[in-house]
């Protein structure tokens, strides 16, 4: 191996050694939850108060354990980079992209984002965690046909 290969790449595990120990000590569970909305809703209208209740409550109804939610939150500024993110195993990114999809989802049925014109000015509201087992069907765009039954 030639010795600009190895001080290369010394130089890049460096670098994402920074970008996961400087992750560790100023993220916390619900910021990773809060970044992971603000993320796929860009331009979204939420106060932050209402955005950090959903985000508790995530992380108290979701069932990912401590430790998978500490890599999850190691790997946040990997993944969130253009450059860094292939660098990701492939374990670690059905992971993160798994937990992804479970906040877009509940973070979408837990407001009123359904229920609202798509020109509507005013912030969005958080109803309360959407899960059926607290307080049945939270499905706005649900369809219930009972008079065919």
């Amino acid at each position: 191996m030639k010795r600009r290969i190895f001080i290369g790449s010394m130089a890049a595990l460096a670098l994402l050694g920074t970008a996961v120990g400087g992750s560790l000590a100023t993220t916390s569970s619900e910021e990773v939850i809060i970044r992971i909305v603000r993320r796929r809703f860009p331009g979204l209208n939420i106060a932050d108060g209402e955005l950090r209740s959903f985000a508790r409550d995530f992380l108290v109804y979701d069932r990912t354990s401590r430790p998978k939610l500490a890599a999850l939150r190691a790997i946040l500024p990997v993944v969130e980079s253009p450059t860094l993110s292939g660098v990701v195993p492939d374990s670690m990114r059905a992971l993160f992209h798994g937990l992804e999809r479970r906040v877009v989802t509940k973070f979408a049925l837990s407001t009123d984002l359904f229920l609202r014109e798509a020109d509507d000015p005013r912030p969005l509201a958080y109803t309360g965690f959407a899960d059926p087992y607290l307080n049945g069907c939270a499905n706005p765009v649900a369809r219930f046909d009972l008079e065919e039954t």
